[in-house]
């Protein structure tokens, strides 16, 4: 199987595995990420779910530089990321 076949077929990583933006929150801090998530393409695997508070890009690795319309979240809403972004 290629790497591209591997990747479309992994789910995402499960909102029960423990992650690093977990074990910090209980330490006291708060967590961001911002770019490219690629651990599930779907909402139900967005970052907020895995610890991070804050979270601004997208899901998939695979997205078009200059069109963002329905692949940017902003949290745990989809909205528009005027301009050019990698």
């Amino acid at each position: 199987m290629d790497v591209v076949a591997r990747h479309l077929d992994t789910p995402g990583l499960d909102p029960s595995e423990p992650t690093i933006p977990r074990l910090m929150k209980q330490g006291g801090y708060r967590t961001a990420l911002f770019g490219k998530w690629h651990l599930g393409r779907e909402t139900k695997f967005n970052p907020i779910y895995h610890g991070f508070d804050e979270f601004r890009g997208y899901l998939d690795g695979a997205v078009d530089y200059h069109v963002h319309k329905n692949t940017w979240f902003n949290g745990l809403e989809k909205e528009d990321q005027p301009g050019y972004s990698t």
